[in-house]
């Protein structure tokens, strides 16, 4: 299992790969870009629900972003 900041680095690396903005992320997997902001540095975790969405959006596995 990843740790968290292992999967906000992974989240950065394919938001990087996709050529999408943290604050696009947030919008489409229906959070504030505030609470996506501080949940990559690390102050919070993501949900399943949020990693499923994220997984979607970026078109993921999902397992990618935590094992």
């Amino acid at each position: 299992m990843k740790t968290p900041e292992e999967v906000s680095s992974t989240i950065r690396a394919e938001l990087a790969r996709k050529g999408r903005t943290e604050k696009e992320l947030a919008l489409a997997i229906g959070i504030s870009d505030s609470t996506l902001r501080r949940k990559m540095k690390n102050s919070g975790t993501f949900s399943l629900q949020e990693i499923g969405r994220i997984a979607r959006v970026l078109h993921i596995d999902g397992n990618v972003l935590v094992i």
